[in-house]
């Protein structure tokens, strides 16, 4: 199942949105941001919790099987 969500989500383009968001906020920021800070901001847009100031990120559906 996990094998099955990676590949969609790769497929999709999901992954590489949650790259080049991480690499906008460390241009943002400065190479010095701390990784718990970067995961702080991420996290909540990566799984489509995001209202205020950006864009929302969906991961694809997954059928259970």
């Amino acid at each position: 199942m996990k094998t099955l969500l990676r590949e969609r989500l790769v497929e999709c383009g999901w992954k590489d949105q949650i790259h080049m968001m991480c690499r906008q906020i460390v241009k943002e920021r400065g190479v010095n941001i701390k990784v718990d800070e970067l995961i702080a901001e991420i996290t909540p847009k990566a799984r489509g919790e995001s209202i205020s100031g950006g864009s929302r990120i969906s991961p694809p559906s997954v059928p259970y099987t």
